[in-house]
């Protein structure tokens, strides 16, 4: 349920330059462990790398997760810790939801 409320907008002198968003980086983990960021084969090391490469003073990545599911939750793990070693704030992990009448795991 939406309202309107009346909000008066601070003003400021002058405004700085913008920049767009960026899109989210995406690392996958495979069931096998390997992972990809943005479609491209890494290490973990790699990937930490390049998502500190990433960052910038004025421009704060999002990295969005995707883990197969058939891979040990560790592998992913192991994507979490190489985002949070590179300073990485901005994170999602995407799951997919079972369909009614699906059997869990």
């Amino acid at each position: 349920r939406e309202r309107n409320i009346e909000v008066e907008v601070p003003q400021v002198a002058r405004a700085g330059k913008s920049t767009p968003p960026l899109r989210p980086l995406i690392v996958s983990v495979a069931a096998d462990g390997h992972l990809e960021l943005d479609g491209t084969k890494v290490s973990a090391g790699e990937l930490t790398s390049r998502l500190a490469a990433a960052r910038t003073p004025l421009t704060e990545p999002t990295v969005v997760i995707h883990g197969d599911a058939s891979c040990p939750f560790q592998n992913v793990a192991n994507a979490l810790g190489a985002c949070r070693e590179a300073g990485v704030s901005e994170l999602g992990i995407t799951v997919r939801i079972a369909s009614a009448g699906a059997t869990a795991r």
